[in-house]
């Protein structure tokens, strides 16, 4: 790795932290909003902001799992693949 290609590399990964990570939260909220819906007998706001709380969570945590991994293709993958179940997870609960 040559010294010039750092901040490129850092810049990419926190680009990805930032966009992916919100773009896998709010699937995150969502998804976990509706199944708190059809499992409980939860009102509608008591749901929604159930998911928002913890959403923070789950941010903070791909925040820190982005930047730690071993290459962006792998965070990538693993922001698709979260993404992808909490899509199943949303279609699953309308």
């Amino acid at each position: 790795m040559k010294l010039g290609d750092f901040p490129w590399r850092l810049l990419v990964r926190v680009l990805t932290a930032i966009v992916g990570g919100y773009a896998l939260v709010s699937l995150f909220a969502t998804a976990l909003a509706l199944g708190l819906l059809a499992l409980t007998s939860m009102s509608r706001l008591e749901a929604v902001r159930a998911g928002a709380l913890a959403s923070f969570l789950v941010y903070a945590v791909a925040i820190m799992a982005i930047i730690h991994s071993r290459s962006i293709t792998r965070a990538w993958g693993w922001l698709s693949l979260g993404g992808l179940v909490c899509l199943l997870i949303i279609g699953i609960s309308k």
